[in-house]
């Protein structure tokens, strides 16, 4: 799974700090905490914000338009079994990917007629995901939260801060801030 920032640009963020190898393991394993906290709370699949090709099967109930999830590009191939058992690559011409002029593609509609009533009759190969690269606001979050989660543990994983003028700061979930930037890319389900 792909993590949504660097060692490196957690580090860059905070100059201050005298880091050395011995905190890479840490830093590690929070910065895939991260990333995959980030996946639950906006409500994608892991790797939604830096997709990665895929292959997937779909069932098809005989309309014209075809639920696909998230789709970060347009397909690379789109392949039909009308009768069931070989598969038959469709052009991109007769077909259409919804919403049209936005990313991410949630839907397929051919152009003329529609995709059987079979299950498993559809195979589509892309990039399901929101994005193909990592957004600036997703790594933003990931960053802060990585940095708020070292500091915790710094303090023993006490609530309180050291320093009264610090309030008493909330753990447990995302961070207020990291939440805050990530609503935009939360997926809203109807």
């Amino acid at each position: 799974m792909t993590d949504y920032c660097t060692i490196k640009e957690v580090r860059e963020m905070m100059p201050d700090v005298e880091w050395d190898a011995s905190y890479d393991v840490v830093l590690t394993s929070l910065i895939t905490r991260a990333s995959r906290a980030i996946d639950r709370w906006t409500g994608r699949e892991p790797d939604a914000y830096c997709a990665p090709e895929a292959t997937r099967l779909f069932d098809s109930v005989g309309n014209c338009e075809l639920y696909i999830g998230e789709l970060a590009t347009n397909p690379k191939e789109v392949k039909v079994a009308w009768d069931g058992i070989t598969f038959e690559l469709i052009d991109a011409t007769e077909y259409d990917c919804l919403p049209i002029n936005s990313t991410p593609f949630n839907y397929l509609r051919l152009e003329f007629g529609t995709f059987p009533c079979r299950r498993k009759s559809v195979q589509v190969k892309g990039n399901f995901g929101y994005s193909l690269s990592v957004p600036d606001d997703i790594k933003q979050a990931a960053i802060t939260q990585v940095i708020r989660w070292y500091k915790h543990g710094q303090q023993a994983f006490q609530n309180t801060a050291a320093a009264s003028q610090f309030g008493t700061p909330e753990y447990g979930g995302l961070d207020e801030t990291v939440s805050s930037i990530l609503e935009a890319y939360r997926k809203v389900v109807i």
